[in-house]
């Protein structure tokens, strides 16, 4: 007789779908297009394929419901959607360069972020608690 109890499995109401394996990969196309606002130019930077980055992009504007991008003449311009959740975008893929840097920590509760430069300057950004 085993002393594992079984799990229950969770009702269909609790369950949450999974990001996308490939966020981390979809938001950096996300970005680097929206900087450089050319397939081209994007495809090169990210060492990638063309393929790649519309699939990317069409993954990102299918799962937030919203056109990131407008295209015309082959010409990319940021939506409203797309200006809107640019910083956030730029924001996690910064966080999660740090993280893979170990230039992070939570602290209390709060996430506190760490840089330092070459010449030794030292940056530090922590959150304030909520009152």
């Amino acid at each position: 007789m085993s002393d594992i109890e079984p799990v229950a499995p969770v009702p269909q109401t609790l369950q949450k779908d999974p990001a996308p394996a490939l966020l981390f990969e979809m938001m950096r196309s996300f970005v680097t297009l929206a900087h450089t606002l050319n397939l081209s130019h994007a495809v090169a930077e990210l060492a990638s394929t063309r393929q790649t980055v519309r699939r990317h992009i069409q993954q990102l504007e299918e799962a937030m419901g919203a056109p990131l991008f407008t295209i015309e003449n082959r010409r990319y311009s940021l939506t409203k959607a797309g200006a809107e959740a640019l910083p956030e975008a730029r924001d996690i893929i910064d966080r999660g360069k740090l993280w893979l840097d170990g230039k992070t920590r939570h602290a209390d509760g709060m996430l506190r972020l760490s840089h330092e430069e070459p010449n030794g300057w030292c940056f530090h950004q922590q959150q304030q608690p909520c009152r």
